[in-house]
């Protein structure tokens, strides 16, 4: 794993004890900045053994709350281990999102529609230009409809549960029944999406951890969040 400097580190068909145990409690490592050691055997800058010992972890259900957090490994102050920073909501990070197809569009029947109007866009240039701009155009338009439409999935879901309490509290009518069931399928359809945009984000966050921890996790054979534009 790289995660010791000197002494005894086994051969390759040693048993990895903390594999097991990571593998064991469903958790994963949440991998680190700044300096690969946490201990030294004596003084660290003449230490001729050196290892990663410390470490954070954590389940998915807890990485999908803290998407963000890091673990930071600061200096080690009159002590053989150093000082492990976790910030669950660090200021001064800054990650590129990639931009990806979001499956739940699929459910929408306007989704077409705002690629062919953003597609339509006229542009000048060569053909590799246009091509890109239209492109870009294409990229900028879903993102800001998926933003209007999907951005406020859990307000939509609140709201239906609301109007549905509203009319359950009326006296029984025909009228009332068919709004009612209305009501009830159109919740149906937003808790699935709900659930379709949970699904997603939980598998690209399975998959950027299994890169980062290769020799810890295996991660699904398949992504259903691949980059199109």
């Amino acid at each position: 794993m790289g995660e010791q400097l000197g002494g005894n580190k086994g051969g390759p068909s040693s048993t990895n004890y903390l594999k097991e145990l990571l593998f064991k409690l469903n958790v994963m490592d949440l991998g680190y900045s700044g300096n690969k050691f946490t201990w030294a055997r004596g003084r660290w800058d003449k230490a001729s053994i050196k290892s990663r010992l410390d470490r954070g972890v954590a389940n998915i259900s807890w990485q999908l709350a803290y998407p963000r957090a890091t673990i930071t490994h600061l200096g080690a102050i009159k002590s053989d281990h150093a000082l492990i920073l976790m910030d669950t909501n660090p200021s001064d990070s800054f990650a590129h999102i990639p931009f990806r197809f979001e499956i739940v569009w699929l459910r929408d029947d306007r989704c077409s529609a705002v690629i062919e109007d953003a597609w339509k866009g006229k542009v000048s240039g060569s053909e590799f230009i246009k091509l890109y701009e239209k492109k870009a155009a294409t990229r900028e338009a879903l993102r800001k409809w998926n933003k209007e439409v999907f951005g406020h999935c859990q307000d939509k879901i609140n709201s239906l549960l609301k109007k549905i309490k509203e009319v359950q509290d009326r006296q029984p009518s025909h009228e009332n029944g068919l709004l009612e069931n209305d009501l009830q399928a159109e919740l149906s359809e937003w808790l699935l999406r709900s659930e379709v945009v949970w699904r997603q984000k939980s598998r690209e966050l399975w998959l950027k951890l299994g890169d980062k921890n290769s020799n810890i996790l295996i991660c699904p054979p398949s992504f259903t969040g691949e980059e199109i534009i």
